[in-house]
């Protein structure tokens, strides 16, 4: 007796909202919004690489003092360059051995970048080793996610009124809706060195951080600075004629 007490309670609970879902009609559509807009300032990681014998001939201290100047020569204030790591090895098994690998690894925000070929050219033929974006900076970003997810929605309620208009019914307020994120993508760090490939090649610089044997793009003055923000939601319209 009492389990079938359970039973019809259960039933009892249920049955309405079956009812009403099976009932219920709607439009159901996706909305899609994607915004370019320009970083305020890149921070690009420069590191200097040395492998030599540092206690007779070191020009490591040489390299990067260039690069600094060079950075500096570049427009970049000194409060946008800080260093950021620093590793020596020794190579060999005994202490007495006096070959080491030398690196530094400096972050610079780039505020201003008239060409990322002459960026490049220029630290590289000072003496640094690899050159990689490794973050777009917007700091204002916050408003244009709120103004993608506007016009996300605003581009779903367009999409179903076209479809309620074609199929001769009204559609009324949402009954549901389900985000289906929002992202910021970047253009691939490692494929913005391949912009300066060629000119680097015609004015002879040392190019070390690139394979000879990827593609290069046709414009070398892509503004790499370039950021998208995208969100996509899904959302009900009740149907109401």
């Amino acid at each position: 007796m009492r389990l079938s007490l359970i039973l019809i309670f259960i039933v009892t609970g249920v049955s309405p909202l079956v009812g009403q879902t099976l009932s219920q009609k709607y439009i159901e559509v996706s909305g899609f919004a994607e915004k370019e807009i320009t970083a305020d300032y890149l921070e690009m990681s420069i590191t200097i690489k040395e492998n030599d014998n540092i206690k007779k001939d070191n020009d490591f201290a040489v390299r990067e003092k260039n690069v600094l100047d060079a950075l500096r020569k570049l427009g970049i204030m000194e409060a946008d360059i800080r260093l950021e790591n620093f590793n020596v090895y020794r190579f060999g098994w005994s202490n007495s051995s006096n070959r080491y690998s030398l690196s530094k690894s400096y972050i610079v925000k780039v505020r201003n970048m008239d060409s990322i070929n002459e960026f490049t050219i220029r630290l590289f033929e000072a003496g640094a080793n690899d050159l990689e974006i490794v973050r777009r900076v917007k700091t204002d970003l916050e408003k244009y996610k709120a103004e993608a997810v506007k016009e996300a929605v605003e581009n779903a309620r367009a999409r179903a009124s076209l479809i309620a208009s074609t199929l001769n019914v009204s559609i009324g307020s949402p009954i549901l809706v389900s985000e289906l994120g929002e992202s910021v993508s970047e253009p691939n760090s490692r494929q913005n060195l391949f912009y300066a490939y060629q000119k680097l090649q015609s004015t002879g610089a040392v190019h070390r951080s690139v394979d000879d044997s990827a593609p290069t793009p046709s414009d070398s003055n892509i503004d790499i600075r370039k950021m998208k923000v995208s969100y996509r939601v899904v959302i009900q319209f009740e149907i109401v004629k």
